[in-house]
């Protein structure tokens, strides 16, 4: 029949899909780091009335 994968290639693949996991989170943070955020802090205003 077919060959059989063996651990080894078990492992591999997992490793190589974790480590793309990985690289796929921090790609994602630094984005919303990036371009997401708010432009600016918001700040409070006193207005003339709540002298």
């Amino acid at each position: 029949m077919g060959r059989q994968p063996s651990n080894d290639d078990a492992q591999f693949w997992g490793m190589l899909v974790s480590a793309a996991l990985v690289l796929l989170l921090l790609n994602l943070l630094i984005l919303y780091r990036t371009y997401w955020r708010p432009v600016r802090e918001a700040r409070w205003v006193t207005t003339p009335s709540a002298r």
